[in-house]
């Protein structure tokens, strides 16, 4: 399936998973060590923001509800 094709939801699902390990990656390199880091990182393009529930939901389920703030 084309790039082009991916319905939105899955490249949505994608993309956030792709953003969740370079988050979990940075903490573990000690890149991010703050809640406002955190955000940065993951608001960094405006495709995701922290106040989303699909967002949130998928930080608890990664094990980084935490950092959240």
């Amino acid at each position: 399936m084309p790039h082009s094709d991916v319905p939105a939801d899955r490249n949505f699902r994608n993309r956030l998973a792709s953003r969740l390990t370079e988050l979990r990656l940075g903490i573990d390199a000690g890149e991010i060590n703050s809640p406002a880091a955190f955000r940065a990182v993951l608001e960094r393009d405006r495709i995701f923001a922290v106040d989303d529930l699909r967002v949130r939901s998928a930080c608890a389920a990664a094990g980084l509800g935490a950092w959240l703030g």
